[in-house]
């Protein structure tokens, strides 16, 4: 669970060491960047009040006309800004890495794109069987999002897998757990786009369905998923029309490889503790 809901104060302090050891030493990119945004984020809610100076739409301008505070307001933009940047990245990072172990997976992806026109039509590129079902398993394996949902239990509790939880209680889950699931997708760790392209039982395909749950489900799901899935089916495709991605020092023999998930930190979003390297050369097509 996250440090920063239930620590607020343990990660101030956190935060405050950060500042100072940065100022002794000169090191801290991170408190650097953070506080850059700040100043940034702040000044566009200034830009935000001025009728001649703001932009023509922002969701900035649109809480800023709300019936609440200013500092809310900045709040809530600033949270429609952060998400979404570094899960759909590393979810991006690890479909090239996975596919530059698969020539003949990238391959059969570059043909179906190539007959498709590279079109960059949204509708069309989800109806590309192979590209879906590579940004599917990408999200899924990667499991980038690996944050606990944190619910509270409603007044006169509720019945959970048999147990009673009391109203009140705090109760999480992290999506990793079902992604991750061995039953619903058995060998987890493996980047297996097929799975989700073989027909193996309606009650294995209901089960994929119902772990599927990167960006949570129902009324609580994530308001960017639709986003996520534009930026990862464009950036896909556009990055194979113009590249070819293999791994650094391959031979002209290539052998596939089935890419397993790398070692990684699993903290809000996972990031891996190595360099997911490869090597990019102009495609002919």
């Amino acid at each position: 669970m996250s440090l920063h809901t239930n620590f607020p104060s343990i990660m101030r302090m956190c935060d405050i060491i950060g500042e100072v050891t940065s100022r002794v030493t000169g090191w801290g990119g991170s408190s650097k960047s953070s506080k850059e945004f700040e100043e940034w984020a702040s000044e566009q809610l200034k830009l935000a009040a001025d009728s001649e100076k703001a932009p023509e739409m922002s969701f900035l301008k649109v809480m800023a006309g709300e019936r609440i505070s200013p500092g809310s307001a900045l709040s809530e933009s600033k949270e429609m800004l952060g998400p979404g940047t570094d899960t759909t990245s590393a979810t991006l990072a690890h479909i090239l890495w996975a596919l530059s172990l698969n020539q003949s997976l990238q391959d059969d992806l570059v043909s179906d794109l190539k007959t498709a026109n590279w079109t960059t039509d949204m509708t069309e590129l989800e109806s590309i069987p192979r590209l879906a079902a590579c940004v599917k398993e990408g999200i899924r394996w990667t499991g980038a999002a690996s944050a606990m949902l944190p619910r509270i239990v409603p007044t006169g509790g509720s019945l959970l897998a048999g147990r009673q939880i009391p109203g009140g209680t705090m109760i999480s889950s992290s999506p990793i757990w079902y992604l991750h699931d061995e039953t619903a997708f058995p060998e987890p760790n493996y980047y297996r786009p097929n799975r989700w392209l073989e027909g193996d039982g309606e009650d294995s395909v209901t089960l994929r369905s119902d772990y599927y749950i990167p960006f949570s489900k129902g009324p609580s799901t994530c308001i960017g998923n639709h986003f996520a899935y534009l930026e990862l089916y464009l950036s896909v495709s556009q990055i194979l029309k113009k590249y070819r991605i293999q791994q650094p020092g391959k031979s002209t023999i290539n052998v596939d490889v089935e890419a397993t998930l790398p070692p990684r930190l699993e903290w809000v979003a996972a990031v891996p503790i190595g360099k997911l390297q490869v090597v990019v050369s102009k495609r002919l097509l």
